[in-house]
């Protein structure tokens, strides 16, 4: 009788870890992406500037936060870029790497940017200082944007994506 009962409670210990690790398998199946993808903005063709700001978006797996803004300068084909970056962790630090495209009015032609780069520290790490502090701001331009300079006037959208 004894054997039977360690049996029986030795089986239901491993169907309860059995599906304990079911469970937890499946959670972990859904990643969030490491990409995040900023409102694209519209920019009036022949206009001088055009200014872009994602606003506040997570990336990652989700807790930290980046908020980029180009601005577009048509005639001279330059961009001014600033990646603000937060990180919500006690000792974790976050890195954003964001990268500019730019769509061309007349066909479905695109430009991309090299990426630029944001850090901001951890919540407790009191040594940090800017432009590494929470947030952390950090100002690239002007740059040129690497568009064909005949076609600059012709951007009618700047958008976005930051990865980690």
């Amino acid at each position: 009788m004894r054997i039977l009962t360690a049996t029986l409670a030795c089986g239901a210990l491993a169907v309860a870890c059995g599906l304990s690790a079911a469970a937890a398998g499946q959670a972990n199946a859904s990643v969030v992406p490491d990409t995040g993808t900023g409102p694209s903005t519209l920019c009036i063709q022949g206009q001088e500037f055009c200014d872009y700001n994602s606003g506040w978006m997570t990336y990652g797996d989700g807790g930290c936060e980046v908020d980029t803004t180009a601005d577009f300068n048509s005639f001279a084909d330059t961009m001014t870029v600033a990646v603000e970056v937060k990180s919500p962790y006690l000792f974790a630090g976050c890195t954003a790497v964001s990268t500019v495209h730019f769509q061309y009015y007349a066909y479905p032609l695109t430009f991309s940017s090299a990426g630029f780069w944001g850090y901001a520290c951890s919540e407790t790490d009191f040594t940090c200082t800017a432009p590494h502090a929470d947030p952390g701001t950090w100002d690239y331009g002007p740059t040129a944007t690497g568009i064909p300079a005949d076609l600059a006037n012709g951007i009618s959208g700047i958008w976005v994506t930051d990865t980690t």
